[in-house]
């Protein structure tokens, strides 16, 4: 479920966040742009971790030293790609090199039961795209628009296939839309600034400054294609100090994450936030869409077998 080159059908399957994050980002950090490397690309960073004290209204009691931080949040990093129930919202606010790239996710999915309820939107240079996917458990239903999106059957506004196409694809899997916080690999050094209650979840926060090329130089093997995938920095923008800062839940898992470009002499400034809610909760399998909205047989057969990789 990926965003292909726009002579292609475009995959419709919005659960591949990141993998949408990083079609984006090619057309502005790399391939056939004739921006100066020095002006391409740009990602997340938190505040720098000599400059983050804890404040009053959550001081922790015993903060841990910064070791101890950077294996927690390396533990919430596992803990948070090996979710399979949650409440996505994300939204990515970039301009590099001149160019505008906005993406928005929200949502919620279980792996498990192969149900979802998704919606992601991007825009870049004037245009705009939009993708929703429905599962109920046992019917997948996928819409889209935007530029390079193939005219549906009879127009429909919506595929209908069998919901096993999503749990057979490769790409439908919580690293598809949580991939982006891989980068936290690259965060050595980490404090942990206090613990409080939200939205009923105790939660620890941390703060670390790091770049994209820390990152790098901490993932290998199939880390380093989802990262590269998920959040791509290239040029002069792979050396941005990125400010972070994170809320990890009780159980482990990310709550907050959000990150931050920051200020440098490269054209690149941006954010990315995600939160997650809903951890290991229930998904209400989503209503259908209305039948005369809906194309079936093997035109649209067809078409999701495009589309959903």
């Amino acid at each position: 479920m990926r965003l292909r080159p726009q002579h292609r059908p475009r995959p419709l399957a919005a659960v591949a966040v990141a993998a949408v994050t990083a079609a984006a980002l090619a057309g502005c950090s790399g391939g056939e742009e004739e921006s100066p490397e020095d002006e391409t690309s740009g990602s997340p960073s938190a505040s720098s971790s000599e400059s983050a004290e804890p404040s009053a209204s959550s001081e922790p009691s015993e903060p841990a030293d910064g070791e101890a931080a950077a294996q927690a949040l390396q533990d919430a990093v596992d803990a948070t790609i090996a979710a399979r129930v949650f409440t996505i919202d994300g939204d990515l606010d970039l301009e590099i090199a001149g160019q505008q790239l906005e993406l928005q996710t929200e949502g919620s999915v279980d792996y498990d039961a192969t149900v979802a309820d998704l919606r992601l939107a991007i825009g870049q240079g004037g245009q705009t795209s939009e993708a929703e996917v429905k599962a109920d458990g046992e019917t997948l239903w996928v819409r889209a628009e935007g530029q390079g999106v193939p005219a549906f059957p009879g127009g429909a506004t919506w595929l209908q296939g069998e919901a096993t196409r999503l749990a057979e694809s490769t790409t439908f899997t919580p690293t598809g839309l949580v991939g982006a916080v891989l980068v936290l690999r690259g965060a050595s050094e980490v404090e942990e600034v206090g613990t409080e209650e939200e939205d009923g979840v105790e939660v620890t926060r941390y703060a670390t400054t790091f770049t994209y090329d820390d990152a790098l130089a901490a993932v290998d093997g199939q880390e380093a294609q989802v990262l590269g995938s998920a959040f791509s920095l290239t040029g002069a923008a792979s050396s941005i100090d990125l400010d972070v800062e994170v809320a990890v839940g009780d159980d482990g898992v990310l709550r907050e994450f959000d990150l931050e470009l920051a200020e440098s002499d490269v054209a690149a400034a941006g954010s990315y936030e995600i939160s997650l809610s809903d951890v290991a909760g229930e998904v209400t399998p989503p209503a259908p869409p209305a039948p005369s909205d809906v194309a079936t047989g093997p035109e649209a057969e067809a078409l999701l077998d495009q589309v959903i990789v």
